[in-house]
């Protein structure tokens, strides 16, 4: 699913050169006048993934977003800043695209949780979640008799990506829409020499506890996805008084588990718990179209999604909506070196951060395919400030990482919760040895070409008459990132 395709070439939305596509099967491409939508998918909005459509006199508004709350009351103001604060208050995360007239606005989300992709071509300007889409459009719109113009952003329809937590204002210039600004309303926080370490864990688990209120909401059921290690345990573990109901999943393979782990966690927080083994059989085929969905050809970020992606997949039935503990360690240092030195730690996992941005691995495409919505409080943007306003040296300690973040969560978990030795999701499932055994090889440049001719092969699959355009697109996917 193509969580929206937006196509602007004239003014208002009122005629069959302007096209919208928002939620189509298998990322379609279609064109409608703008009441179409208002009747088709107007009365979609409601918790987790969802449109959103706004048509008005003055301009119309087209987003893709997780919604939490009031996602019905879609403020009257034209103004993009206005929309943005609505967006930034209701949606745990979101893309959108305004426009009115001859100007147009694309943003996303503080920390990318919805990539949001563009380009022009000819007249229009093309805006999507994922990068596959807008290819596919500039070819429907070639197609019809169009050409790139030479103030196009590229020749070739190149596909360009809209940075995290900033918003792009476009012109029409004599019938080609041209980027005109670019403005940052977020950034990464700079550090703050905070040396008491009383004061920066108890900011981290007031930030967490913030973001988990209003992402959990008025919610009766939950699902979160444990490992039992400190990350995921504190999510459930603030989560679970909110909601009647938590069901709690782990994921395992015959390479690696943690449910012995995972019980411990869900035993003391009452959950309705299930252990799930994802087989080289399953993987084999859940690799073609994770690839396809999240864009990409690379197999770290592969080990990672894996798992979840195998859990979404299990899910798909229920609608959930999922809680992980995805970012912790991006962010509290789980991934450094404990013998490197505080700057170069603290370098590090900013250029991680900035990475995972970008990486496709924080895409709701997958699970969106599949009827579920993720959750990742510790990627939310009061987590984010609190913990990378916190120096090195607290996060990596006494040769333990994340110690910072343990010690805010000391008092809540069990000891042996709390102080286990940090293992990712993907190690704790030998998803190395996982992936290598199905793809043939533990070469990192055989298995990316092994995982781009899959994602080639899947897009076949949904674009029997575009494989050739698509496969270019997925070429693009390391560029892109």
């Amino acid at each position: 699913m193509v969580g929206f395709l937006a196509c602007r070439s004239g003014g208002l939305p009122t005629n069959d050169d302007t096209c919208h596509a928002l939620g189509l099967p298998k990322g379609s491409l279609a064109a409608f006048h703008a009441t179409d939508f208002t009747a088709r998918f107007g009365k979609q909005l409601e918790r987790g993934m969802a449109a959103v459509i706004s048509i008005t006199t003055t301009g119309h508004l087209v987003g893709w977003g997780d919604c939490l709350d009031n996602c019905e009351k879609i403020p009257a103001s034209s103004r993009a800043d206005d929309l943005l604060d609505w967006f930034t208050a209701n949606f745990a995360r979101f893309c959108a695209l305004w426009s009115s007239g001859d100007s147009a606005i694309l943003w996303t989300d503080p920390l990318a949780g919805c990539p949001l992709f563009y380009s022009t071509y000819g007249p229009a300007l093309i805006a999507a979640t994922e990068a596959k889409a807008v290819d596919f459009a500039t070819s429907h719109i070639a197609a019809r008799g169009f050409a790139p113009s030479e103030r196009s952003i590229s020749n070739d329809a190149h596909v360009q990506r809209v940075a995290p937590g900033s918003k792009i204002v476009f012109e029409r210039q004599n019938g080609i829409w041209v980027p005109t600004r670019r403005d940052r309303y977020y950034r990464i926080p700079t550090l703050q020499h905070h040396d008491d370490i009383v004061v920066c864990a108890d900011r981290i688990k007031a930030a967490l506890s913030q973001t988990i209120v209003r992402q959990v909401g008025r919610l009766a059921e939950i699902a979160v996805m444990i490992s039992g290690g400190v990350d995921s345990s504190a999510v459930a573990a603030l989560a679970r008084p909110l909601v009647r109901r938590m069901k709690s999943f782990t994921v395992g393979t015959p390479f690696g588990d943690e449910f012995s782990k995972a019980r411990e966690i869900a035993s003391l927080l009452g959950t309705d718990h299930h252990q799930l083994t994802m087989r080289p059989s399953d993987l084999s085929r859940l690799l073609p179209e994770l690839a396809f969905a999240l864009e990409t050809d690379d197999p770290e970020v592969i080990k990672i999604a894996a798992p979840a992606a195998f859990l979404q997949v299990s899910l798909q039935d229920y609608s959930e909506i999922l809680l992980t503990g995805y970012g912790a360690d991006l962010i509290f240092g789980g991934t450094a070196d404990p013998n490197w030195h505080d700057v170069k730690i603290e370098k590090f996992l900013r250029r991680q951060i900035q990475q995972a941005m970008v990486s496709g691995e924080l895409s709701p495409a997958f699970a969106a395919r599949h009827n579920v919505t993720v959750r990742n409080p510790y990627w939310s943007s009061e987590v984010m400030s609190a913990g990378m306003a916190i120096p090195a040296r607290l996060k990596v300690a006494h040769r333990i990482k994340k110690f910072v973040l343990r010690q805010a969560f000391n008092n809540l978990l069990a000891p042996g919760i709390t102080w286990r030795p940090k293992i990712g999701i993907h190690e704790g499932t030998a998803m190395s040895r996982m992936l290598a055994s199905v793809l043939g090889t533990a070469d990192r440049q055989q298995q990316r070409r092994h995982l781009k001719k899959m994602a080639i092969s899947y897009a076949g699959s949904e674009y029997p008459e575009k494989i050739e355009n698509m496969g270019k697109a997925n070429a693009r996917l390391a560029a892109l990132a």
